[in-house]
């Protein structure tokens, strides 16, 4: 660490390390310090909850060998929003920072948190590395919003200075992003079948007599299998429902034959997830199943559907009688485009800052996967995510919503996000993935129609429920809502009526 270091607001470069570390900020003047990596809170929170965070965010980063070498606080004066020294363009100079490679290891992504505690990663643009071998990151000048002169919060109620955390993540070269990803899903979230008791999740079923264990042959009765979404397992997606007693009325209504599937989402197609299913299904017994999934499950489950109507089972018996689709992209999302990546990942990092942060270690490891891959090379085809892509060339989403006849009945929970928070308003205003959505409601991940419409799809548009912006339900906290996990509970303990 080194003393704390003035910003003056000219165009000078300002060394901020003894790495070497260079800030170019015109217009803007305030206190830059580096800060201990390992020790030091991202925001105001309490103690247990600052201490779980950071080590959430570095067990993450250690996974996939990547680490924060250097950690800094910016304490913010003026932003220079006022000062004489615009561009040509009349936009506020932007602020650089350079980083060299520092014992070899190269620097991959800056993770920025603003006033407020909104993260973003910022990537290397092209043809930033210097010819001392520095890399150059772009860091946001916008100012968080301040109300009533305290900052607004993302998690929590305490009030803050007006600081920004900047941590820089480094790490060996990517290499292939498909090959990075495959290898930490196959650590990380391989391929099982789990058991669900309440908020227990019993890992890999391997003896299929033990889930009989009830009293109910497995001939006999329905069972409830999860599918979970993006970048997520079970615990990841459905955590909240887990440990909630919608959780007891399902187990209990379902005779406690309650399944997850566990797949690997990133590196592999709806298509590959549904024929391991397949594949591991016992051919022994007839399969009854209800579906309830989160995202990108619900494409799994409709191509499992359509393999089931499709009489494409590899000889398995199986009726899938209801299938309930929360927040699924059955019109695809613009976001998993692979030229729109970068912005998913920091949909995801911006949600990580909004949900309980137990469930944000279910997640930082999938994103920072992608972000090794990134940081070093070309995006390659990542087929979890590009079989979610809102292009017309999207081969799996036109099969998929092609219209094929089927016995399930299909339900939709979607919903349109408005923030009460006006920093995270801002924040969303102000980037290119809104105008990507070009001005669709959405739940900062997919889009909200597309949630219960799927043009051409047999039965669509589904029974669903919208849930308006009053409700402050976005992508990721669906199952933390009662009355997500009460409709929940309504379709699913119901009847089918008779087609």
């Amino acid at each position: 660490m080194n003393d704390p270091v003035l910003l003056n607001g000219t165009r000078e470069k300002v060394q901020i390390c003894l790495d070497g570390i260079t800030l170019q900020a015109p217009g803007f003047t305030g206190v830059i310090e580096e800060v201990n990596a390992h020790h030091r809170p991202t925001r105001s929170l309490s103690l247990d909850e600052q201490e779980e965070e950071k080590l959430a965010l570095l067990a993450a980063l250690k996974d996939d060998d990547l680490e924060i070498t250097h950690e800094f606080e910016l304490e913010v004066h003026d932003d220079g929003e006022a000062v004489a020294t615009r561009s040509l363009s009349g936009k506020a100079p932007s602020i650089n920072m350079e980083v060299p490679i520092t014992d070899g290891k190269v620097p991959l992504a800056v993770l920025h948190y603003d006033e407020a505690g909104i993260p973003q990663l910022i990537f290397p643009s092209a043809a930033t590395r210097s010819l001392s071998g520095a890399t150059t990151f772009v860091i946001p000048r916008k100012k968080a919003v301040q109300m009533d002169g305290e900052r607004i919060k993302t998690r929590g109620e305490k009030k803050g200075l007006l600081k920004r955390i900047i941590r820089v993540i480094s790490g060996a070269v990517g290499g292939v992003v498909k090959k990075g990803v495959t290898k930490w899903e196959n650590k990380h979230r391989p391929y099982g079948l789990n058991l669900i008791a309440g908020p227990k999740v019993t890992s890999g079923i391997a003896n299929w007599d033990q889930f009989a264990r009830s009293g109910v042959p497995s001939a006999e009765g329905t069972t409830l299998l999860m599918i979970p979404g993006t970048f997520k397992n079970t615990e990841g997606s459905f955590g909240p429902l887990l440990e909630s007693s919608s959780m007891d009325f399902l187990y209990d209504h379902y005779r406690e034959r309650v399944l997850a599937f566990d797949h690997p989402n990133l590196h592999q197609s709806p298509s590959e997830n549904v024929e391991w299913l397949l594949d591991n299904l016992p051919k022994d017994r007839v399969h009854n199943f209800d579906l309830l999934t989160a995202s990108r499950g619900g494409l799994v489950a409709r191509e499992f559907i359509r393999r089931v109507a499709s009489n494409d089972t590899k000889g398995r018996k199986i009726t899938i009688n209801k299938a309930l689709l929360v927040a699924a992209c059955n019109q695809g999302t613009a976001l998993a485009d692979p030229e729109n990546i970068k912005n998913l990942l920091n949909r995801y990092m911006l949600m990580t800052s909004l949900i309980p942060i137990p469930m944000v270690s279910k997640i930082l490891g999938g994103i920072l996967a992608v972000v090794r891959g990134i940081g070093s090379a070309a995006l390659t085809h990542l087929p979890g995510l590009s079989d979610q892509a809102a292009r017309k060339d999207n081969d799996f989403l036109k099969t998929l919503n092609a219209n094929y006849e089927h016995k399930t009945a299909i339900y939709g929970i979607g919903a349109n996000y408005n923030p009460q928070n006006a920093n995270i308003k801002s924040y969303l205003m102000n980037t290119v993935v809104d105008r990507l959505f070009q001005d669709e409601a959405n739940d900062v991940v997919v889009p909200t129609q597309g949630c219960f419409e799927a043009p051409g799809a047999y039965r669509f548009p589904i029974k669903h429920i919208e849930y308006d912006e009053t409700k402050d339900i976005f992508h990721m906290n669906y199952f933390k809502t009662e009355t997500v996990r009460k409709q929940i509970e309504n379709w699913l303990g119901e009847a089918i009526p008779v087609a």
